[in-house]
């Protein structure tokens, strides 16, 4: 379902009021930072009126002073963080802070849609229509919730708790192929939800995704669709593998996002059939509830 521009604006006045949330927020820490420690206040009137002067001299002012303001702006920089630090403050206390570093609140990044904007779209479509529906043609008597995420969560939550929250050599032998493969979808689910494939890769299920036979798996559950773009995604992954799995600052990730644009189509395309997909893994997973929940010792 397209989304109508009414709903379109609905979902820029929600991202409007994000950024006007965290504006207010952060003068706020400002405020109550300033007030503990007042030489704040003052290191950012110094940096405001140097900023002046490198800026006339940009423009040419031949009255403006020429010397190292780069340097005197860094060196005030540095100071103010010691001073947050030394009185129990987080470096990055007085920093506007987002909901969604990728795109600071504004949904789009480089002129295409955030990865939470487009799971925005999904949520609220989601809402707008199918939820309504629901509730006008079936009765509480037919309602079920056997296929929604949570019911898989309570098998995926113990196998979790069975290999000791890690993947590893020594705990992979504790499930089942089946149990794997569940689990995998839940990952799989959590992390394009959230961030994406940059985001489940770099927190290393890369591997576990793309290394076994996963994409095979979801085709024999009746997910052929879900399959076919989990293979597109493998291709991406194995052609990148290296650059895609390599250890990155906070910087260098966001910058995965442009760098790897192949991945927005699927993830785009993962948005839409999610709902239609994890009702049919649940089907699946409730028509053979002997194969999930034997555990192996």
């Amino acid at each position: 379902m397209a989304l109508q521009n009414s709903q379109y604006d609905a979902l820029m006045r929600y991202y409007q009021r994000l950024q006007f949330r965290n504006k207010h927020e952060q003068d706020a820490r400002i405020a109550e930072a300033q007030a503990r420690i007042p030489r704040l206040a003052l290191i950012d009137q110094e940096i405001a009126s140097i900023s002046v002067k490198k800026a006339r001299i940009l423009l040419g002012d031949k009255n403006a002073t020429d010397f190292d303001l780069n340097e005197q702006i860094q060196a005030l920089s540095r100071e103010r963080t010691d001073l947050l630090k030394a009185n129990g403050y987080p470096e990055d206390y007085l920093k506007m802070h987002y909901t969604c570093p990728l795109c600071q609140d504004t949904g789009y990044v480089d002129n295409r849609k955030c990865i939470c904007f487009r799971r925005a779209i999904s949520e609220h479509l989601y809402t707008q229509s199918n939820i309504r529906e629901l509730l006008k043609t079936a009765s509480f008597d037919a309602f079920s919730l056997d296929y929604y995420p949570e019911d898989m969560v309570t098998f995926t939550d113990k196998y979790k708790e069975i290999i000791g929250g890690e993947l590893t050599a020594e705990t992979m032998p504790l499930l089942t192929g089946e149990q794997h493969s569940l689990l995998a979808y839940q990952i799989f689910r959590d992390e394009i939800m959230v961030g994406g494939f940059c985001q489940l890769i770099q927190n290393g299920y890369g591997g576990y995704i793309f290394d076994n036979p996963f994409a095979k798996v979801m085709r024999l559950w009746g997910a052929e669709e879900f399959s076919k773009l989990v293979y597109k995604a493998k291709k991406i992954f194995d052609a990148n593998r290296k650059d895609l799995e390599k250890e990155r600052t906070d910087d260098e990730f966001m910058a995965m996002y442009e760098q790897y644009e192949a991945f927005d189509e699927l993830e785009e395309a993962y948005l839409e059939m999610e709902e239609q997909v994890t009702a049919l893994i649940a089907s699946y997973v409730d028509d053979h509830l002997e194969l999930f929940a034997k555990i192996i010792k």
